[in-house]
């Protein structure tokens, strides 16, 4: 596989583009994010494809929006395991208005939402998200609106809301949703 590392700034795909990830292919060792996707985009990854081991500087104590991992504005990923980032909001993911799809989100930190941040009408559908630490709020997901469907969230921690922390808004609930030994 591929391995696209060492970049100081963020690769974009943008305007219905496309980002294909087979065969042990990963995004791996950036120090301004790895990923965003807006306006359409899509990012497919297989069962060993990866994103992992990136970082923003700021991240960790910082009020700003910013995700370790993968960034998703009206978009998708489907696939793949996003693991070991680090940001201030979504240390693996951050959805607003898009929609992440069998994806395993584990060992991330970040200020708010370790795992994932979502926003909006995000929609996360038969994820995992595991291991996961927010140094604030929400270990393995942090909701300010959006789905979370058919998800399992387990041993996760945060100060406040070690599996799911739910603010400002409602977040809809379906499926079958397993949030289990996660610690405050």
């Amino acid at each position: 596989g591929v391995t696209v590392a060492g970049f100081e700034s963020i690769s974009t795909v943008d305007n219905s583009g496309s980002l294909i990830m087979k065969n042990n292919a990963a995004i791996a060792y950036n120090s301004d994010r790895a990923v965003e996707l807006k306006n359409n985009s899509k990012m497919e990854m297989d069962s060993t494809s990866s994103v992992h081991h990136n970082y923003t500087p700021v991240a960790v104590q910082s009020s700003k929006l910013i995700y370790g991992g993968i960034g998703l504005y009206d978009s998708s990923l489907v696939g793949g395991t996003v693991y070991n980032n680090l940001g201030s909001a979504g240390g693996g993911s951050y959805v607003q208005n898009s929609t992440i799809k069998n994806v395993t989100v584990k060992d991330n930190i970040a200020y708010l939402g370790g795992g994932l941040h979502i926003r909006y009408s995000g929609k996360a559908e038969n994820c995992t998200f595991t291991g996961n630490t927010a140094t604030s709020e929400g270990g393995g997901v942090y909701s300010e609106g959006g789905e979370l469907i058919s998800c399992t969230v387990k041993g996760n921690r945060a100060i406040s809301g070690g599996g799911v922390f739910v603010t400002g808004a409602n977040v809809k609930l379906g499926g079958t949703m397993t949030v289990t030994d996660n610690t405050t």
